[in-house]
């Protein structure tokens, strides 16, 4: 069930400094999907109190000020598992959506975690064009190093990096973007934080 808040004030995007290429492509990436444009998913990744959740939810309303209909939709850390049957309610509406998972990480591969990766990678279906994720944590890799690294080692046809491709990565306050195309042709990765 979604409720709509009534009293979304988040900052004004040109208060937060230090982060403009961030802020840039953020920007950019929230136009595109509020226009129809291809889009990627976001991971937003970096220390405490750098800006990850600010800057999501300020280039959400900034978009809205610019006139485009687009909606942050905040999914707590235990939907992940419902993140399928919320991308088939959204995909029915012609408004565009950011699923928004604040500071998301997983101590190991659990049903949750394994949840996302499905979502990510895709399966049979493909996700709605009017719906993308975008996630802040703090830590680089969501799901320990040594427990993603375990769940590969056990399939023979998983790749170590299989998990992190789909989805795009910013790095802290400092970092700068740089566009690349992954697996998927979905991903952008980090400058060195």
């Amino acid at each position: 069930v979604l409720h709509a808040l009534h009293a979304f004030k988040p900052v004004d995007l040109g208060l937060l400094t230090g982060i403009d290429g961030q802020r840039d492509a953020v920007l950019e990436n929230g136009r595109r999907l509020a226009i129809g444009a291809a889009a990627h998913d976001i991971l937003l990744w970096g220390a405490r109190g750098t800006g990850k959740s600010a800057l999501v939810k300020s280039s959400v309303r900034a978009l809205q000020d610019d006139g485009h209909d687009i909606a942050l939709v905040e999914v707590a850390g235990n939907g992940v598992a419902t993140l399928s049957r919320l991308f088939d309610q959204l995909a029915t509406t012609k408004r565009t959506y950011i699923l928004f998972l604040d500071d998301l990480a997983f101590d190991s591969l659990d049903n949750a975690a394994r949840a996302l990766r499905s979502t990510l990678e895709g399966g049979a279906a493909a996700r709605p064009a009017n719906v993308r994720l975008y996630v802040t944590s703090n830590r680089r890799h969501i799901v320990s190093r040594d427990m993603e690294e375990q769940a590969s080692a056990s399939s023979s046809s998983a790749s170590p990096s299989a998990s992190a491709a789909p989805l795009a990565t910013s790095g802290s306050a400092c970092s700068a973007l740089t566009a690349e195309r992954g697996k998927t042709g979905r991903s952008m990765s980090p400058a060195a934080e």
